[in-house]
């Protein structure tokens, strides 16, 4: 800063606002780069060169394995170091794993048997949440109620949480626009939430037996 502005305002006058010693100045501008800096320089070169070649998919552990096999003797976390500092990352998002629930399944009775027939509106609904993937957000959920008469969505919740929520809020909407009388309402026992209303019968299959999707019915 004071050797942009050496121009415009004496030197000792810009030491005395800054709190610096005119000495110190004189000694940075005859500091030279350590042997470390000028290697992270290069390696910095490196970094940028193979995380562009990637078009910006290649993480760290990728960028060092490289390093390392084009002859760099250098560590992971130097690689990392780097990295950060030079704030470059990766795109990509790392894959959604499922994870298993060993806990048992508490179901309520299967009132529904498997029968999808319907004669009427609002005498069936079903539940379930669908897994969407945004390169913003990374995994949303969408939690829709469909009528197994219509085969009409009439309720749905979206977020990027998968919460009790998600899915009332869904089931809140599905009642509020259609307003049933006593409606069977199932849900898969996967997914963890449980639907309480009134004006609702709640119907859960056992765990292992899946679901035939209502609109191949």
């Amino acid at each position: 800063m004071i050797y942009n502005q050496k121009e415009g305002f004496p030197i000792q006058v810009m030491c005395d606002v800054m709190d610096m010693p005119r000495s110190t100045y004189y000694q940075s501008l005859n500091k030279k780069e350590s042997a470390r800096d000028l290697e992270n320089q290069l390696l910095l070169e490196q970094v940028k060169l193979i995380h562009q070649e990637s078009k910006r998919r290649y993480r760290a552990p990728k960028i060092h394995f490289l390093l390392l096999k084009a002859g760099f003797s250098i560590s992971l976390k130097r690689v990392q170091r780097i990295m950060r500092k030079a704030e470059i990352y990766s795109i990509t998002i790392k894959t959604f794993c499922p994870q298993s629930n060993k806990k048992p399944i508490e179901g309520s009775e299967s009132i529904l048997q498997q029968d999808f027939s319907t004669s009427k509106l609002n005498e069936k609904w079903v539940a379930d949440i669908t897994y969407i993937h945004s390169l913003q957000d990374g995994w949303c959920y969408l939690a829709s109620v469909l009528d197994l008469h219509s085969k009409k969505s009439i309720g749905y919740s979206f977020s990027r949480s998968m919460t009790t929520d998600l899915v009332l809020h869904a089931l809140n909407n599905a009642i509020s626009v259609q307003q049933p009388k006593p409606v069977l309402f199932c849900i898969n026992p996967l997914i963890s939430y449980k639907a309480k209303s009134s004006s609702l019968a709640e119907s859960k299959e056992s765990c292992g037996r899946c679901l035939p999707s209502p609109r191949a019915v």
